[in-house]
């Protein structure tokens, strides 16, 4: 997997950016991520852009960020849609944002099912199960019951602006340019911690 040098230098920074449709390839690269920062506990940034996209893929991601020990930033930008919207809403409380201009979207999942009866039975009853547990998360991290959230999407789009987001509990507070730059900060300055380290302990050496 090729990594481009600034891509590495925003890795360093603890930044990760989720771009574009939710599926195997662009999850890959932010698990992979997410696993690679996990030997430190400093916060980590996750910058959202996305439509939304595969259930399952965006799953994989909201467990992962359940599992690592370090809290994560979640920062919406642009449109920020289907999937992408839950995945938001997960990052650690207090500490989800939204840029000033941004928009956030849930609705019901859907699907273009196929095939005999009996199997687009078999998957209409696995697409329900998905959609109990995406209300469940959701419903969760906003700090409504996942009935309440299923009635506020009930056959419409539901778009928040990034005060309604606020409101609605699916962020925390808006990021601004000030944040951006504190976020920059705290990695140089612990950058430049860990190298004082380093020289006071080489020189206890004898």
């Amino acid at each position: 997997m090729l990594r481009y040098d600034k891509e590495v230098d925003l890795l360093k920074l603890r930044k990760i950016f989720l771009m574009g449709e939710i599926d195997n390839e662009s999850i890959e690269y932010v698990l992979r991520d997410l696993a690679l920062l996990n030997d430190s506990k400093e916060d980590v940034y996750l910058y959202i852009c996305s439509c939304g996209g595969y259930i399952y893929d965006g799953l994989a991601l909201v467990d992962m960020m359940e599992m690592v020990e370090y809290d994560i930033n979640t920062i919406v930008m642009g449109n920020c849609s289907s999937m992408a919207a839950v995945i938001a809403a997960c990052g650690t409380k207090n500490k989800r944002w939204v840029f000033p201009n941004a928009r956030l979207m849930f609705h019901e999942g859907y699907d273009e099912m196929s095939g005999t009866i009996r199997e687009v039975e078999n998957n209409l009853k696995e697409f329900k199960e998905v959609e109990k547990i995406l209300n469940k998360i959701v419903g969760d991290k906003v700090g409504k019951k996942p009935s309440r959230h299923k009635k506020d999407i009930f056959a419409k789009d539901l778009w928040l602006n990034a005060k309604q987001a606020i409101e609605y509990g699916a962020v925390d507070k808006i990021w601004t340019p000030e944040m951006e730059k504190e976020s920059n900060k705290i990695k140089l300055a612990s950058k430049s911690s860990t190298r004082t380290r380093r020289k006071k302990t080489n020189s206890g050496k004898g």
